[in-house]
């Protein structure tokens, strides 16, 4: 759990730095470890809507509104 907290961790970091790649497949990992983590599938959902994907996008976004509301 500890590596999973750090990954997303990791994950957040790209996103914010803007390096959108390495922000998707380190949101990626995270999901394939637990794919009901409502913040990757966010997050993965706005790098996919900041990549132009708009399907894709609101796909993961409204998966992580199901999973976690709040």
């Amino acid at each position: 759990m500890a590596d999973l907290v750090a990954l997303f961790a990791e994950a957040s970091e790209h996103h914010s730095a803007g390096r959108l790649a390495e922000a998707e497949t380190a949101y990626r990992l995270v999901l394939a470890s637990d794919p009901k983590h409502a913040a990757a599938l966010q997050g993965l959902g706005i790098v996919a809507l900041a990549s132009g994907h708009l399907a894709p996008a609101l796909a993961l976004i409204e998966r992580a509104a199901s999973i976690s509301p709040d």
